[in-house]
């Protein structure tokens, strides 16, 4: 994965205020982040939550709305990258294929 290298260190170190202090160890089509918005007010916060974090720390975030069951084919096909909703146990059916199709 491209990002869990940067944001363990962002969050270990001291100098974690500055995105500069973040070294860059992934390749430039790393610094892409697809987000997938559902539309739904808290995960729309969260979203633009992480989103802004992604940018102070160098990456280049996009969000997109979708509806539940796109986003989770998007997932699947590699067009996402991170969805931060997550109903349980509403959504199982929804996302059980995707689960046990990896």
């Amino acid at each position: 994965m491209c990002l869990s290298w940067t944001l363990t260190v962002a969050a270990e170190s001291p100098a974690a205020e500055s995105p500069a202090a973040v070294p860059s160890r992934e390749s430039p089509a790393c610094r892409v982040v697809r987000l997938a918005d559902i539309g739904w007010t808290d995960v729309t916060a969260t979203t633009a939550l992480l989103s802004s974090l992604l940018t102070d720390l160098g990456y280049d975030p996009h969000t997109t709305v979708l509806s539940v069951p796109v986003t989770f084919a998007s997932l699947q096909r590699g067009d996402l990258d991170v969805f931060l909703g997550n109903w349980m146990p509403a959504q199982e059916a929804q996302r059980r294929p995707y689960i046990t199709d990896g």
